[in-house]
């Protein structure tokens, strides 16, 4: 054990009255990205407790006892789709996390088609989005360029109409964000140029401009940050 950890438990057992860390419920919708119905029985699981739920005919999940104020990752796994990946930045109170959406393996063969870039083995993608805070109005935030840090992988392609990816855009645009194809396992930063003011964190850790991200092999991360409208 670390020397500061000894001594701190040292002294939460002997002189002070540590605080708890505070136990939360992380619950949240999945939803099938083609026509938006919910998806039921997809296993959805908690990395960072070994816990495994599946979602119930509304497309829920919920964990209960979750420890508080730390990252954790949610794994996303459904046959026939896109095995995903959901990185969530935990507070000290109950998560409702922002709708997902699973894409098919046949919507995937599309993407990689339209791009030419047909999946590397051992690699994963991030697909990231900049929501305008409206919900179910289907337009995200145009205009916003991002980065990876380190570099790798390729992209970012930015989507267009149909919400599918676009070489020829050079920003977000109102149907969508994009998507990083082809990037090596590890620990990324998304970094976001020209947001509008007032953008918070929705999925992903740390906060925006650069919005901490996973990536695991065949799997797809999930960014979103969310920049509401002012009048």
């Amino acid at each position: 054990m670390h020397l500061r950890a000894i001594m701190v438990a040292s002294m939460c057992g002997s002189l002070l009255a540590c605080p708890a860390v505070p136990v939360v419920q992380v619950v949240g919708p999945i939803r099938d990205l083609g026509d938006g119905e919910p998806l039921a029985g997809v296993q959805v699981c908690l990395l960072e407790g070994d816990l495994c739920v599946e979602t119930d005919g509304n497309g829920d999940y919920h964990f209960d006892g979750v420890e508080g104020q730390r990252d954790i990752r949610l794994t996303l796994d459904f046959p026939g789709y896109v095995r995903g990946l959901v990185p969530i930045k935990l507070l000290d109170s109950d998560h409702q996390v922002a709708p997902v959406s699973l894409g098919s393996d046949l919507l995937t063969e599309l993407q990689a088609g339209l791009l030419g870039l047909p999946a590397e083995p051992e690699t994963g993608q991030i697909v990231f989005s900049v929501s305008n805070g409206i919900p179910g109005d289907g337009l995200n935030h145009p205009d916003v360029r991002l980065g990876l840090m380190p570099a790798a992988g390729e992209g970012p392609f930015y989507t267009a109409v149909g919400g599918l990816p676009d070489r020829e855009e050079l920003a977000t645009t109102d149907h969508g964000g994009g998507v990083l194809v082809n990037v090596a396992p590890g620990n990324y930063r998304l970094v976001h140029e020209s947001l509008p003011p007032n953008c918070h964190l929705v999925l992903g850790w740390s906060e925006p401009p650069e919005v901490r991200v996973p990536v695991q092999a065949d799997r797809v991360t999930y960014s979103r940050i969310e920049c509401p409208v002012t009048p």
